[in-house]
């Protein structure tokens, strides 16, 4: 045998025990075993990740099996182009790196004191109703228990109740209820509350600020403004709400709040961050300078999203704080402005020419750009975002964790109680003129 072939011998192996390795891992990697050793509570439940782990798996084994079979063609070939054969090393090589650092920053952070664990009474995390309209949604009439950890430091330990239209349940202020107006309340984790109980929630303090409005909340943990908007195009999310303003006849003076993050730009343009979770989340495009929802981000654009969503896992790029899109630019802060405004524009239909609030969270940094187009839009603007509120971040958030606590919650909702408490009725510019 001439040095030639011995060479191609010896490769042919190779590339045979790495079709093997593969194939087996093709095998025994299934969600289970991929939950036990990546996932942070050993578990993976997501459908949709399911079939994707397995769809991995199906292309890998014929992947694998297909080499192991045309292993001598596939040495040959690479022999005889020295510069493919050159590339495929370098790019194998930087597979290898680039998967040892994430496995060691995984495994780094899984052991840090400052991992986070999420604990329930029912399940390992807050549980979710699959809803083909907003994504998700809470499991409607349920009480749970959350308790959230840094090492063996309790960051909080909560309870949420959701009624049966899936909303946190608002404690009522005082004994009736029949007297007050409504105060329909939308947002993310911050509307909903997360880390602190029913009774500790801004729309819970807002009700007892003012001693005039019932308070509901729509808001739920992870949610952007296209949430919003998608609730208000669906008549059967606010059905109740619609109900109990009616009944009250002319005499109903509604308010809405929305409470605005920098985060919300990246979640109605679907992120790398968002994709984590929010594949399923309502998508809405600008189209001729107005907005018009055209699916979720899985359903309108499949490719993008499940390549966000693959990259959304990198430990690397969460380590470098990498983005996409990389930068907020003109047409992302008009695209979530434009579903705001929309929102507004049906909340004031829908609800009785309701009065609209946007309230700029205390931490927004993007304030100076965002209220001056909302205020063009004749939006009114609670601009919190300043020093000049009085929000100390140490004492009114939840440490590491950085949600508001009771004492913040309590805080903006006196401020929106003193600010919008002598606006007049259905006058939708009142605040901002």
């Amino acid at each position: 045998m001439n040095t030639v072939n011995k060479h191609e011998a010896i490769l042919t192996k190779l590339v045979g025990i790495v079709a093997t390795v593969a194939f087996i891992a093709a095998i025994a990697l299934s969600p289970s075993v991929i939950g036990f050793l990546l996932a942070p509570d050993g578990i993976i439940d997501n459908p949709s990740m399911v079939i994707e782990i397995n769809i991995l798996r199906i292309l890998g084994g014929f992947f694998a099996g297909t080499l192991f079979l045309f292993r001598s063609r596939v040495v040959i070939y690479l022999t005889n182009h020295p510069q493919v054969f050159a590339s495929a090393i370098g790019i194998l090589g930087i597979v290898g790196i680039v998967s040892i650092v994430e496995l060691s920053l995984f495994y780094a952070n899984r052991g840090s004191k400052e991992s986070i664990i999420l604990e329930s009474l029912e399940k390992a995390h807050l549980p979710t109703l699959l809803d083909k309209d907003l994504g998700y949604r809470p499991l409607a009439s349920s009480k749970i228990r959350v308790v959230k950890k840094s090492g063996d430091r309790i960051l909080y330990d909560a309870h949420y109740s959701h009624d049966k239209n899936s909303r946190r349940v608002v404690p009522a202020a005082g004994e009736s209820q029949d007297d007050k107006d409504i105060a329909v309340f939308f947002g993310d984790s911050f509307t909903y509350g997360e880390g602190v109980d029913d009774d500790e929630t801004m729309p819970y303090f807002y009700s007892v600020a003012s001693g005039k409005y019932q308070s509901f909340n729509y808001g739920f943990s992870g949610y952007g403004p296209q949430n919003m908007l998608a609730m208000l195009e669906n008549d059967t999310y606010l059905a109740p709400v619609v109900d109990k303003i009616s009944a009250k006849g002319t005499n109903s003076c509604p308010i809405v709040v929305y409470t605005f993050i920098d985060h919300h730009i990246m979640r109605a343009l679907g992120s790398l961050s968002v994709m984590t979770y929010g594949q399923d989340l309502p998508y809405y495009q600008l189209k001729d300078n107005e907005v018009e929802r055209t699916g979720s981000f899985s359903s309108d654009r499949p490719i993008t999203s499940k390549a966000l969503r693959f990259l959304s896992h990198s430990k690397i790029l969460k380590a470098l704080h990498v983005e996409f899109p990389i930068k907020i630019d003109d047409r992302s802060l008009n695209t979530t402005v434009k579903i705001i405004s929309k929102s507004r524009d049906l909340a004031s239909h829908k609800l009785r020419n309701s009065n609209f609030f946007v309230i700029l969270y205390p931490g927004t940094t993007l304030a100076g750009l965002i209220r001056p187009k909302l205020e063009a839009l004749n939006l009114n603007v609670l601009d919190y975002s300043g020093a000049d509120t009085g929000f100390n971040m140490d004492e009114m958030t939840i440490a590491i964790d950085r949600h508001p606590n009771g004492i913040g919650h309590r805080h903006i909702a006196d401020l929106l109680a003193r600010d919008i408490g002598n606006v007049p009725c259905k006058d939708s510019l009142s605040v901002n003129n």
